[in-house]
């Protein structure tokens, strides 16, 4: 058993219950099986806790909060990262409760952590975009630093009407 301290005032020994080895090595194996599927490389979209999760590392004890990033530290070679935020988040200046900056400060972290890292990205995705002089601010930022931007609009009836959605006007 592993001793912990929480709150700095309680010492409680908790058992390691999550295997964090066997944990990455069953997802490398997994993608690159997913990979083998498809010519080329795997593009993974991402969203949500990238470098750090924090919620999985305290509800499974033994889960190590940066897996996703070790993760494509073994497959860089193989994979190219597309990030995804957001218009809304940019629009209401959301921010991360537990950093106090916003998702869009959050997302140009991100891209240059792993670029850092030799893990290649191949752009971002403003999803459900619509016209918005911060969102297009943001953009034309993320332009002037050399990252690929793409727009995904909102496709009225998504998910539910699936003659809309798969239809020209859904798949604009």
């Amino acid at each position: 058993m592993e001793e912990k301290e929480y709150n700095n005032t309680i010492s409680v020994k908790e058992k390691i219950c999550f295997d964090n080895d066997k944990y990455l090595k069953i997802e490398k194996e997994k993608i690159l099986e997913r990979k083998k599927l498809f010519p080329g490389k795997l593009y993974i979209e991402v969203g949500g806790k990238l470098l750090e999760d924090n919620h999985a590392a305290r509800v499974l004890p033994g889960f190590k909060k940066d897996n996703k990033i070790r993760i494509f530290e073994t497959l860089k070679e193989d994979i190219e990262v597309i990030i995804t935020i957001a218009a809304n988040n940019i629009v209401d200046l959301r921010k991360i409760q537990d950093k106090g900056i916003t998702y869009a400060d959050e997302t140009i972290y991100i891209v240059k952590v792993l670029e850092e890292k030799g893990i290649k990205i191949s752009g971002i995705v403003i999803s459900r975009y619509y016209e918005d002089v911060l969102i297009d601010n943001y953009i034309n930022k993320l332009k002037i630093l050399g990252y690929n931007v793409y727009k995904h609009y909102n496709i009225e009836g998504y998910p539910l009407d699936i003659e809309n959605v798969v239809s020209e006007n859904g798949l604009r």
